[in-house]
């Protein structure tokens, strides 16, 4: 899927069916097919000290994640799939004080190989994403995450 396509997907796909999204006002803005990057302004997803939300910078890196293994499925596999987060592990690293970017990456190509051949042949697999959330100021947030993939 060429890139514009992608996040033209994204962006109606999240608009639809992901309501916290709208909310949140998440907004695609770089994908390659081995990365995504959301972005989400400050000013709707601050807390009472002026920085983000915690829930808000968890949301956003999971939804990412999502996102980016759901594209990869699609652009991947020949039958369609469901995603869902199985497991997430993430590290507050300083306050996030601006506007605010998730970066979700795949990972190695052989992991993505034993990922397609599970798919395959047993009809459902599991892929760890890595997440990073920068602001202006850096990377303030890490989260890695397992998502499980089936066959519909």
């Amino acid at each position: 899927m060429e890139q514009q396509a992608a996040l033209n997907f994204l962006q109606q796909y999240l608009q639809k069916h992901l309501p916290l999204t709208v909310a949140m006002q998440v907004q695609p803005q770089v994908y390659d097919g081995q990365s995504l990057q959301l972005f989400a302004p400050l000013a709707v997803n601050h807390n009472d000290k002026g920085t983000a939300f915690a829930g808000s910078l968890s949301s956003l890196a999971t939804v990412c994640g999502w996102c980016l293994v759901m594209l990869w499925t699609k652009e991947k596999y020949q039958q369609a799939c469901q995603v869902t987060v199985a497991t997430a592990q993430i590290d507050y690293k300083k306050p996030t004080t601006s506007d605010f970017i998730a970066i979700a990456k795949l990972p190695s190509a052989e992991q993505l190989a034993q990922v397609q051949q599970s798919l395959i042949h047993k009809k459902r697999a599991r892929i760890t994403v890595s997440i990073e959330i920068h602001d202006q100021q850096g990377m303030t947030v890490q989260q890695v995450a397992d998502y499980a993939i089936w066959v519909v």
